[in-house]
């Protein structure tokens, strides 16, 4: 209606500050992404965390997205990627996997198959074929390019920490906020050695 009214479900968040959110197309869940007490999936009738216990690596969440097959990829403060498949963690990609980064402060997807990552030592793009790979132990490392300032980015630094820090626009272009202003790039034209628009 007309009203607003503030939601705490006191057994589960316990006031932790909700810093993320991404909802399931099915059956309709809302995931909380939170600095201090990991992830909590909310349906209409019950709340569940997914912390230390469940074996999440670390409880700063720092990003999360849904990707086109339904798995949520969540961000875990210095500790990579953490991919749950219908409401299970499923995989973890890491440094030890060959991510180039510990922080993903934000994901994209680019409409061409691949996710393109904002994390504290650049943007990484990586084909979302490899982090399923990956996720699932059937490759060791996958393969990611990372961009940085090489490529003319004033600050490799991205943005995390809250939500939206990139964007993807009506033209596919993705926008990413930064510690030294904001980048964009079109993924359909960028080649190994581009460099970045401000």
């Amino acid at each position: 209606g007309e009203t607003c009214r503030l939601w705490r479900d006191s057994s589960a968040l316990g006031g932790a500050a909700a810093s993320f959110l991404a909802e399931e197309q099915r059956p309709g869940a809302l995931w909380v992404g939170t600095p201090t007490q990991g992830l909590f999936r909310f349906t209409s009738t019950n709340a569940t965390q997914f912390g230390a216990a469940e074996g999440m690596p670390g409880l700063r969440i720092s990003s999360i997205t849904f990707d086109d097959d339904g798995c949520l990829w969540v961000g875990v403060f210095g500790k990579g990627l953490v991919r749950i498949r219908s409401g299970r963690m499923a995989g973890m990609v890491g440094e030890a996997e060959g991510l180039p980064a510990r922080t993903v402060g934000s994901m994209l997807m680019d409409g061409l198959g691949s996710f393109w990552l904002g994390t504290e030592r650049g943007i990484v793009r990586v084909t979302m074929a490899s982090l399923h790979q990956i996720a699932e132990r059937r490759v060791a490392q996958g393969v990611f390019d990372l961009f940085n300032e090489a490529d003319g980015m004033h600050s490799a630094e991205c943005a995390d920490g809250c939500h939206p820090t990139a964007v993807r626009d009506e033209t596919g272009r993705l926008w990413f906020a930064t510690a030294s202003g904001v980048v964009t790039v079109d993924p359909r034209t960028v080649q190994l050695g581009f460099r970045f628009e401000f």
